[in-house]
């Protein structure tokens, strides 16, 4: 017995990229916003790139290049499994998390 799974429809491959591009965006514009306002980047990684906007915003375009890599290629294999657009939902529901944090903290909330 064959279960049928719904698959995206065409053309939205390129949602969940650009929800995480716009995401991504967001996130570093808050960062550099809260570093004005004299707030501390929280993850060390990015922290140490602070000194540098070059590198600051070198390494953030990797990692965002790499996160819409992952969700291309785990969207592609939806074909195989409904799972890898469960995986998408989720990868994007996380890049959330950092953008609703800063906007909190520049809230003062």
């Amino acid at each position: 017995m064959r279960v049928h799974t719904p698959h995206l429809p065409a053309g939205s491959l390129l949602v969940y990229p650009a929800v995480f591009l716009l995401l991504s965006a967001l996130d570093l514009l808050t960062t550099l916003a809260g570093v004005r306002m004299g707030h501390a980047e929280i993850n060390p990684a990015m922290a140490g790139r602070m000194s540098s906007p070059y590198l600051f915003i070198g390494s953030y375009a990797a990692y965002t290049a790499i996160g819409v890599a992952v969700l291309v290629v785990a969207l592609k294999l939806e074909k195989l499994s409904v799972a890898f657009r469960y995986f998408a939902e989720f990868f994007v529901a996380l890049r959330a998390l950092p953008v609703v944090n800063n906007a909190l903290i520049l809230l003062g909330i």
